[in-house]
């Protein structure tokens, strides 16, 4: 497992409710403890609901993490996906 470096955390509002969900997608090449880390800094959660949707999606393989507007959630998902995190946007 890799080491990877952190960056500022963005601005983003995610309380927004819309048509779209970002999915959260499993992969064998990221740490729990990493990706619990970039959904605190990206989606902005406390530590407990990153450690949820991470242990959820590590047992079902893809786990919708938000709801929201389709920009909203693309730059999000570019976000972590910049961050080798696994995610897409699926309509409702």
């Amino acid at each position: 497992m890799k080491e990877h470096s952190h960056e500022n955390k963005p601005q983003f509002s995610t309380t927004q409710i819309g048509d779209y969900q970002l999915i959260l997608l499993n992969d064998d090449n990221n740490t729990f403890d990493y990706v619990i880390q970039t959904l605190v800094e990206v989606c902005q959660f406390d530590y407990e609901k990153a450690e949820q949707c991470a242990l959820i999606t590590h047992l079902k393989g893809q786990y919708p993490i938000l709801s929201g507007d389709k920009k909203t959630l693309e730059a999000l998902s570019g976000h972590l996906q910049a961050k080798g995190i696994g995610s897409k946007i699926q309509k409702k």
